[in-house]
């Protein structure tokens, strides 16, 4: 009849090539698969817009293979979202099955110290030391760069007894104790507050050379700093 392929209007359609999963039907080619004479695979034309690689986490056997999710190799290492009571957590594919939920649901207390941890561990509605199980929990904290400790009393943490930060200046009588007193970073003579400051040494040095001329930035123990 001089029409080849498609146009011809005498074409039977053929069966597509998947009837398994999203391509359950049977399902025919469309016309349009004819080419040169042979067939082209179906795909979502036929099947619909489920079909193709295999998504791994939409409970359909979206490449009509037979199976479904983690089943296939391609899924291998993939993660699906999960609940583990109230934590939200992760399954991993792992040899062609899902893995148990993790972070799995876990006693919360001293003992296990995750009382600090801003998850409520045992699902009971109580977070950290809210939780009874955690009194007497201790923590690390924090005055600027002075640590201390803050301990769960009573379903609350008490102050932190963390040294505050103070001025570092001769008039404080802390320019020679090693220590950085207002955590700016400098340390006793180091610091400008402290500049012209004698130490501990240079006190001692400059009462007994003084009657000798000997004047102060020269001396050993002179904290000269950075003036």
């Amino acid at each position: 009849n001089g029409q080849i392929d498609a146009a011809d209007p005498a074409l039977i359609l053929t069966v597509c090539e998947h009837d398994q999963g999203v391509c359950v039907g049977p399902q025919n080619h469309l016309s349009d698969k004819c080419v040169d004479g042979h067939w082209q695979f179906c795909d979502q034309a036929e099947y619909g817009s489920d079909f193709g690689v295999e998504a791994c986490s939409d409970s359909l056997d979206n490449d009509c293979d037979g199976l479904t999710d983690c089943g296939p190799p391609d899924c291998e290492g993939n993660t699906l979202s999960c609940m583990n009571d109230c934590i939200q957590g992760q399954q991993i594919c792992t040899d062609g099955a899902w893995q148990a939920c993790l972070p799995a649901v876990e006693e919360e207390g001293l003992m296990i110290g995750n009382c600090d941890d801003g998850f409520d561990n045992d699902c009971d509605d109580l977070t950290d030391c809210a939780d009874d199980a955690c009194e007497g929990f201790g923590r690390t904290c924090w005055h600027d760069c002075f640590s201390g400790q803050e301990f769960c009393l009573a379903g609350s943490w008490t102050d932190c007894d963390a040294a505050w930060p103070n001025e570092e200046r001769e008039r404080n009588r802390n320019c020679d104790d090693g220590v950085d007193n207002d955590c700016d970073g400098h340390t006793d003579s180091d610091d400008e507050q402290c500049c012209g400051t004698i130490g501990t040494t240079g006190t001692l040095l400059f009462l007994v050379l003084m009657p000798f001329g000997i004047r102060r930035r020269r001396m050993k123990g002179y904290n000269q700093g950075e003036c």
